[in-house]
């Protein structure tokens, strides 16, 4: 390992020195190689900035693409566990409220035992949205939390707890899996409105730090398992006002030029 990082660390600054580095790598696609560089130990702070920084312009786009096709006026937004956390910080620190509502191991749902343990934690997290519908919003590579989720939001309605138009399915997905499997899956498997968000395949991006858990020690909450904690409350975790702090402060500075990650 130690042979292979000394390796890894040479081709790289190789790299910075040649013209081809000039020409064609960008500053966002410098920092995406150098933080890919092997595990170096970093700082929660140093993590969350190179993270936030590499992905922002997506994180923003995705923003976007939220509240125009799902405005604040008609929807609260429900992130459900702990991979959306960068589109949940963003939109928080930019001025939209979001709810989390902690869920790890989202097949677990599915257990003898599940349905009152999540009533329970559903109206204990997930405020009266008050005349508005519900988004629920996560990543998701085979759609297995969404399904869980949806079975555990039809037996709500069927003991009125909500009603049946009241929430919708926001599916953000890698280009592989949304185009892949997902689609036909959701389709024939999840009763819930549902639209699915491609994310870019491009090196570095959101999809790649997402499927890598890059994100889940900055979320709101620890890991939280139904059958297991669901007779407590969610920790918070110490982490995330970190990744608040920075997202903060990156959403207040320019981009920096990035002509080979648009799309």
């Amino acid at each position: 390992m130690t042979i292979l990082l000394s390796l890894s660390k040479q081709v790289y600054n190789l790299l910075q020195k040649t013209l081809f580095t000039v020409c064609l790598i960008t500053p966002c696609m410098k920092e995406a190689m150098a933080s890919s560089i092997a595990n170096e130990a970093v700082s929660p702070i140093s993590l969350s900035h190179r993270l936030i920084r590499k992905n922002l312009r997506e994180i923003k786009k995705i923003s976007k693409y939220i509240r125009r096709n799902y405005p604040e006026s008609n929807y609260h937004y429900v992130t459900v566990g702990r991979s959306p956390t960068p589109i949940e910080v963003y939109l928080r620190v930019t001025g939209t409220p979001v709810t989390n509502l902690p869920l790890s191991g989202g097949r677990t749902l599915l257990q003898v035992g599940a349905n009152e343990l999540f009533r329970t934690h559903f109206k204990r997290q997930v405020p009266d949205p008050k005349g508005k519908k519900l988004l629920f919003i996560d990543y998701s590579v085979n759609g297995g939390t969404f399904y869980a989720l949806d079975r555990q939001l039809e037996a709500l309605k069927s003991s009125s707890d909500i009603s049946s138009d009241s929430y919708e399915f926001l599916v953000i997905a890698s280009k592989s899996s949304a185009d892949g499997w997902l689609k036909s899956f959701f389709e024939g498997s999840i009763n819930a409105p549902h639209q699915i968000y491609k994310l870019s395949s491009f090196f570095g991006t959101l999809a790649e730090d997402t499927d890598y858990r890059r994100f889940v020690d900055f979320s709101m909450y620890e890991k939280y398992y139904l059958m297991i904690n669901g007779g407590v409350e969610p920790t918070y975790n110490k982490n995330h006002q970190i990744f608040v702090n920075e997202m903060r402060k990156l959403v207040s500075m320019p981009l920096p030029s990035c002509r080979a990650l648009v799309y």
